[in-house]
């Protein structure tokens, strides 16, 4: 493999080194050795950016640096994150630090073991990494010659990486050469390694498989490639060119989106509504005339939720005025929404007091009429008799609606069935030919039961006004298939 094009991709990792070769990219010269104190030492880190103070180089807690003999060294070029870092802070000192160790690195070194830094910058050192405890506060070792040691806080420290596993990471570089399936499976390697940073040098591979295989399905699909229209595109190119965005790694129109944030709003602001009504109504129940007055100016239909769980709540326990629930009532007529309607039709049937039942219903007749008889309506084939009474009663209250004469005969009359459970105790039985015996318990036993249902009839006698056949379903049908069966017209052929 071209060393050079491999430094490209992975100049931003370990080192900044040619892991190819082992050559650190940082270029020195090492024209004679001398001693340096760790005021020169902070010199030279200085010159290479003036951004970073004295001070704060001074203060690297349990920081060791002997004067050592150390070779002198220029670094073209130098660079320091762009960043604000304060006089006297340790972060400020571990950077400078990490400049000062590369800048005393020479050209011909061996790749060593490297100490990335907390918030940025790494350490390369020429031996290996030590951990070891110092009283209370544990600290990393890194050798940076033969007689100069830099110690870091463990704490500022985020990761140590070993050159034996850079090794190896090497080694299959060279064997992968120009072969795309061995670069593939290079890549599937950097993938699965912990100790190592190699997340660049994964998609890098995979980048370079299809360098040398265009083809190669695999690594396509791992980038985010698809075939569309014959040719290999990026998925997520296809998908914005088909008007689709990206959220939270699900493709969707804009619409639904859209849709979909306006659906969260809305639930925000129910729940911040549902707070402020139960605040509102503590304060108007305590005689309050600020929090009654303010419960009557309640328009945002989003409120809708938290009133329509009053007007329940307080038909549940009964633990409310009548006056507050009228104005419960008046405030779900006022919201013309579907939980309004849901809330009203709900209270047309369970509601206990005929006040708040006649106000529902005058709600509803305003606004969502249509909406509550789709919803009686099936419920007169109900099983229970106590639901088909009560939908029967529901639907008097509203103008008679021909289209529902059918149905409503068919709830003229309707089956209940009840299941009576056997009592306890023995029973003691004889037959007419003189034998007899004794049982225990029992089968529970169906009971069936026709019920007639009188507020149908009125229904029925409301569409057909003068027409009158009582509970007998069978005239009733004969008489709505004659009357829809009556034709005006002329049949005869035309000449």
């Amino acid at each position: 493999m071209d060393r050079t094009d491999f430094t490209d991709e992975t100049n931003r990792t370990m080192n900044h080194a040619k892991l190819t070769s082992g050559e650190l990219t940082t270029e020195a010269v090492a024209p004679s050795r001398r001693t340096r104190s760790f005021r020169q030492l902070v010199s030279v880190c200085r010159e290479a950016n003036s951004r970073w103070s004295t001070a704060a180089v001074a203060t690297v807690p349990n920081a060791t640096v002997p004067d050592a003999t150390v070779p002198d060294a220029t670094v073209p070029n130098a660079t320091v994150p762009d960043a604000t870092v304060p006089d006297a802070t340790v972060a400020g000192a571990i950077a400078a630090v990490a400049i000062a160790a590369a800048c005393l690195l020479s050209s011909h070194a061996a790749v060593a073991d490297t100490v990335e830094i907390s918030g940025g910058g790494h350490v390369a050192s020429e031996a290996v990494v030590r951990k070891s405890p110092e009283g209370e506060r544990a600290y990393v070792a890194a050798r940076l010659d033969d007689d100069l040691w830099v110690k870091l806080p463990e704490s500022r420290v985020s990761r140590v990486v070993s050159s034996r596993d850079l090794a190896e990471y090497r080694r299959r570089v060279e064997i992968a050469g120009d072969d795309p399936a061995l670069h593939f499976e290079l890549a599937r390697w950097c993938k699965l390694q912990t100790s190592l940073p190699l997340s660049d040098q994964y998609r890098y591979h995979l980048r370079r498989v299809i360098e040398l295989d265009p083809d190669h399905s695999k690594a396509r699909a791992v980038l985010g490639y698809v075939r569309h229209e014959g040719e290999w595109q990026k998925f997520a190119d296809v998908k914005r060119a088909e008007g689709m965005i990206s959220v939270s790694g699900r493709w969707v129109v804009p619409e639904a989106e859209t849709l979909r944030r306006q659906a969260e709003e809305t639930e925000v602001a129910s729940k911040r509504w549902g707070k402020e009504v139960i605040r509102l109504r503590k304060m108007a129940e305590r005689g309050n005339q600020d929090g009654w007055t303010a419960l009557q100016e309640i328009e945002d239909p989003l409120a809708s939720w938290a009133v329509a769980r009053e007007l329940k709540d307080s038909r549940d326990n009964q633990s409310q005025r009548r006056q507050l629930r009228r104005l419960w009532v008046q405030l779900l007529g006022r919201f013309k929404t579907a939980v309004s309607v849901e809330a009203l039709t709900l209270a047309v049937l369970e509601e206990p007091d005929s006040v708040i039942r006649d106000l529902a219903i005058e709600q509803l007749k305003e606004y969502g009429e249509s909406s509550a008889i789709a919803t009686f309506v099936p419920m007169l084939a109900s099983n229970k008799e106590g639901t088909v009474t009560a939908a029967a009663a529901a639907l008097v209250e509203f103008d008679p609606q021909p289209r529902l004469a059918m149905r409503l005969v068919d709830a003229l009359v309707t089956e209940h069935k009840r299941v009576i459970q056997p009592g306890p105790g023995t029973q003691v039985g004889f037959s007419n030919l003189g034998g007899g015996g004794m049982t225990t318990g029992g089968k529970a036993k169906v009971v069936k039961r026709a019920q007639k249902n009188p507020d149908v009839r009125s229904l029925l006698k409301a569409i057909e006004p003068g027409v009158d056949y009582g509970y007998d379903q069978d005239r009733w049908r004969r008489y709505f298939a004659d009357k829809w069966s009556v034709f005006s017209g002329d049949l005869r052929r035309d000449p």
